[in-house]
């Protein structure tokens, strides 16, 4: 397949895109996100055939191997999703009377993600979903020798449900 090659400018309209989409996407509730990330799973799952294939003829990986890929991607979604019920935070002891410490969870802003070639599907599911279901945004740099399941994961994600800007 081909793909076009991305220029600065291209990365720094991601960039942008990423960050206006941040404050709308940061201010919806977790379950509200994590809503998509099962929808993702389930639309993968149905075309779970197809996926394997892709990734056999990008990767190079037997058709075996894909599924097993596919399918933990599969999982890793359904997993991330579940995790959107549980963004919070820790309550903890204090040592003087009347005072409560506490940790709270917040999305930072936009996070870039580059991952490697070995793994092209699920590597990117497992940083690219805990990054967004927390409440990031997300620019997305696969590797350069298979992108085309980084370009099908990003598609997957519009399908879901995925709000523009907030993966780039």
């Amino acid at each position: 397949g081909l793909v076009p090659a991305s220029t600065v400018e291209d990365a720094q309209a991601a960039i942008a895109a990423a960050r206006d989409a941040f404050p709308k996407w940061a201010g919806l509730t977790g379950p509200e996100r994590g809503k998509i990330f099962y929808r993702a799973a389930n639309i993968m799952e149905s075309k779970l055939d197809e996926w394997a294939i892709e990734l056999t003829r990008e990767e190079g990986k037997t058709k075996l191997e894909s599924q097993r890929e596919v399918i933990r991607s599969i999982d890793l979604l359904r997993y991330f999703a579940g995790e959107a019920w549980r963004v919070g935070g820790d309550l903890l002891p204090a040592d003087t009377p009347h005072t409560l410490l506490y940790s709270l969870r917040v999305p930072l802003g936009v996070v870039a993600i580059i991952t490697p070639w070995n793994f092209p599907l699920s590597i990117p599911v497992w940083k690219i979903a805990p990054a967004l279901v927390v409440g990031n945004t997300v620019v997305f740099k696969p590797a350069s020798a298979t992108p085309i399941m980084g370009v099908k994961l990003a598609a997957l994600f519009h399908e879901a449900g995925l709000p523009a800007g907030v993966l780039n």
